[in-house]
């Protein structure tokens, strides 16, 4: 039995150049994903730097309003003892010194008070420790004398500070102008009266010299004025970080408040790596499918090219075998092994004598042909 030989085209990994199209859309989604990535970095540092700024403004509002609050509660005790001096204003002492006894204690932050009728100070509580401005002239005085006047000729109230106390230390000032009335109705300069309040107890009780304050704080505006730049309180570097700024609100004038965090701001988020991390495997996550079918496609287009190949080699050597054939005059069969199925051409059946109606697919015809 003649023996017939075939053979099989298999699938071959075929590998290609990445096409332009798989190129220009992976490098369209590596754009994205970068743009997103540094987008959702600035949005990440922004939020935090908004945080930041609401935890100092949160903690420069608690310190702010504790620091007006003890101003302004230093001077309305004054505030009294000033009226009882208008309506007493022959007071000796003896009566100023229990008058103001109760109100310099630990519920306040007033260093002493003193009484200057005709502005020359006669009065002062507690005495001891302040002897030396007993006598002291406010119209002679150059350090004290413009905010001494600044007070009568205003007829309200003015804070200064912080100064050099002749006691030693530091202290804001308020000064007050106490007018008499005459009987005729019209008002008298008395003198003044002078509180100091002892800045360092001021500073302590705010809140502004606790280690634990996750702030730091400068403080400008001497002598109440706004327009004053220096700083009197904190580092005035601080200023040139851009602060978390306040207001503290004096009975007259204010004071400017500006606040960090303390060791300054923090560009980098607690969270960047977090986000970052998180950015990276999203970025996996769409370039990794759009590369493989990146992939999946060139090999597509490069099977399907070489299938094309192959299709035109097949197609010239059918032609060359029927040309062959037709030239040789024989014919083909084709027997399966397994099945038993025999396939004839038609010039085996003309070789053999078979008409074109008989089945010849089965073995037996093809014996039954052969010479006994």
């Amino acid at each position: 039995m003649p023996k017939t030989f075939f053979s099989r085209i298999g699938a071959s990994h075929i590998l290609t150049r990445p096409s332009l199209a798989s190129v220009a859309a992976i490098g369209i989604a590596l754009a994205v994903t970068i743009a997103a990535g540094i987008f959702a970095e600035v949005q990440n540092r922004s939020v935090h730097l908004q945080s930041a700024r609401a935890n100092v403004a949160e903690q420069l509002g608690i310190v702010r309003a504790r620091l007006e609050g003890n101003i302004n509660s230093n001077l309305q005790l004054v505030r009294g003892l000033v009226a009882l001096i208008a309506t007493q204003p022959d007071i000796d002492q003896d009566q100023f010194g229990r008058i103001s006894s109760g109100l310099i204690g630990n519920h306040s932050q007033l260093r002493n008070v003193a009484g200057a009728p005709d502005l020359v100070v006669r009065l002062m509580y507690p005495m001891t420790g302040n002897e030396k401005a007993i006598g002291l002239d406010y119209r002679k005085n150059e350090q004290q004398r413009d905010a001494a006047l600044r007070a009568v000729n205003s007829g309200e109230m003015v804070l200064a500070g912080p100064v050099d106390l002749l006691q030693g230390g530091k202290g804001f000032v308020g000064r007050f102008p106490v007018f008499t009335e005459n009987d005729d109705g019209t008002r008298r300069l008395w003198g003044l009266v002078a509180a100091v309040v002892d800045a360092d107890r001021l500073y302590a009780d705010s809140g502004l010299l606790d280690a634990a304050l996750p702030v730091e704080i400068a403080i400008m505006g001497r002598d109440a004025t706004m327009a004053d730049k220096s700083v009197f309180f904190g580092d005035e570097n601080i200023l040139s970080q851009n602060p978390v700024l306040s207001e503290v609100v004096l009975p007259t004038g204010r004071w400017r408040i500006a606040a960090i965090p303390r060791g300054g701001w923090s560009a980098m988020p607690d969270n960047a790596w977090k986000v970052r991390l998180l950015m990276l495997a999203g970025g996996l996550l769409v370039l990794l499918p759009i590369f493989i079918a990146g992939q999946l496609y060139d090999q597509r287009r490069g099977h399907i090219r070489e299938l094309r190949r192959r299709q035109v080699q097949m197609e010239g050597l059918s032609q060359r075998l029927k040309l062959a054939l037709d030239t040789s005059k024989i014919g083909i069969w084709e027997l399966n092994l397994d099945t038993g199925v025999l396939t004839w051409d038609s010039r085996m059946r003309e070789l053999y004598d078979i008409p074109e109606w008989r089945d010849t697919s089965q073995y037996d015809v093809w014996s039954e042909c052969l010479h006994p």
